[in-house]
């Protein structure tokens, strides 16, 4: 028995020999190659995705830097960046973005209207191709106006023009039902809702009395009294951005007030009288009358060197240059700035006006000047006696000024 196992025993031994012989002969010997390398060139390396500039992406992009400023935290800028990142925090810290106010001005460029504590302000981004910021300002948006309700009239108040909307007043009588509306307009592009010219109240004050003789009034804040850097001369200059888009606004929206919006009276005051002519004849709605107070009768370029000074000999320049088929526009302030101006000129639009006009004069007359109208059959000039070149200069004559406007409105004569 013990011969026979230890037989088995090397039979088994053998068998497991011979297995490991041929496994290894089976055992593929498999050669190492070097790894080849390919040198990065341009064509050959990945790229990321081009950041897309549109309006789209403009927005997400500035809502996105100010949501970060209202809440503390800086944001990636351009090396171009001047700004203090602390003073924005600091200005705009805790304040909320309003979503009804923000639009694109131009490419890479973008306005946020934030809400605050105490008042709105717009707050104006320019980015560069990779949408980071480059510059930043904030301008405090006009506060929201006092309103006044007494036993003579009441007041609303209204919206005009584009985003960011400017604030206005409507003057309402009591005594008069869907009574006559007129809009002032002051004597300056970046006066306040209450004020014209060097007087803060002028507007506010005339509408009063307007209203106390049972006349609606409108006035509202000038574009530039919100955003002064429209005024600033680039490209984008336009004064139908600055003043007739929101005249405009002020008239087409009349209709949803208790007033009669097809009897709109104009009053000019100053340079706002200057430019009712050319504000009149492009809205049939104002059927009440012109009325210009103090206003200068003067060509467009001639007005336009009163608010935007001229070097010496550049309006005959422009002029001339305007003539040519292919101008070149090299001049202190865009072509298309001084051809807006030279349409607006009173002398433009006169002939082409039909509605009744009231020229008042805070001077006595001149000989010129009371006969300069004669054949006008609707056209009726005084003055008053006062050389100050301001009806402010007492609250009589002011309170004079606003009784004649309203017996002219009633055709009554105010001549006599």
């Amino acid at each position: 028995m013990k011969r026979r196992k230890s037989l088995e025993n090397r039979i088994l031994v053998c068998i497991l020999c011979l297995g490991l012989v041929g496994c290894q002969k089976e055992v593929i010997q498999v050669e190492e190659k070097p790894v080849e390398t390919v040198e990065s060139t341009p064509e050959s390396m990945s790229t990321l995705a081009p950041v897309i500039v549109n309006h789209t992406t403009i927005q997400e992009s500035t809502n996105q830097i100010v949501d970060s400023f209202v809440h503390g935290r800086n944001v990636q800028v351009s090396s171009s960046f001047k700004e203090n990142q602390e003073d924005i925090i600091k200005e705009v810290n805790g304040c909320t973005i309003s979503d009804d106010w923000h639009i694109i001005t131009s490419e890479k460029k973008g306005k946020v209207v934030v809400e605050c504590e105490k008042n709105k302000k717009l707050m104006i981004m320019e980015l560069d191709e990779e949408l980071l910021l480059t510059s930043m300002q904030i301008y405090p948006l006009l506060s929201s106006p006092t309103l006044e309700d007494n036993d003579i009239y009441y007041e609303i108040p209204i919206e005009v023009g584009l985003t960011p909307k400017l604030n206005g007043v409507l003057t309402i009588p009591y005594k008069t039902e869907n009574p006559s509306v007129a809009i002032i307009m002051p004597d300056g592009l970046n006066n306040d809702r209450d004020g014209s010219g060097n007087d803060p109240t002028f507007r506010k004050d005339l509408a009063h009395d307007l209203a106390r003789e049972g006349i609606a009034v409108v006035r509202y804040d000038m574009r530039l009294a919100n955003e002064p850097f429209l005024s600033q001369v680039n490209e984008d200059l336009s004064l139908d951005d600055i003043y007739f888009k929101d005249f405009a606004s002020c008239v087409h929206q009349l209709e949803q007030y208790p007033v009669d919006a097809a009897d709109i009276l104009f009053i000019g005051h100053g340079l706002g009288g200057s430019l009712a002519y050319t504000s009149v004849y492009h809205h049939f709605e104002i059927t009440g009358g012109i009325v210009l107070i103090d206003a200068k009768e003067e060509s467009g370029l001639d007005l336009m060197n009163e608010v935007y000074p001229l070097p010496k000999g550049e309006k005959a320049q422009v002029l001339k240059e305007l003539e040519k088929k292919e101008p070149k526009d090299n001049y202190t302030y865009p072509l298309s700035f001084y051809k807006e101006w030279i349409d607006t000129g009173n002398d433009r639009y006169f002939q082409n006006i039909r509605q009744r006009i009231l020229i008042l004069k805070s001077h006595t007359l001149t000989n010129a000047e009371k006969t300069e109208y004669n054949g006008h059959y609707n056209i009726i000039v005084k003055g008053y006696p006062i050389q100050t070149d301001s009806f402010r200069v007492n609250e009589e004559l002011y309170d004079k000024l606003a009784s004649d406007i309203f017996s002219w409105i009633l055709g009554k004569d105010i001549l006599k």
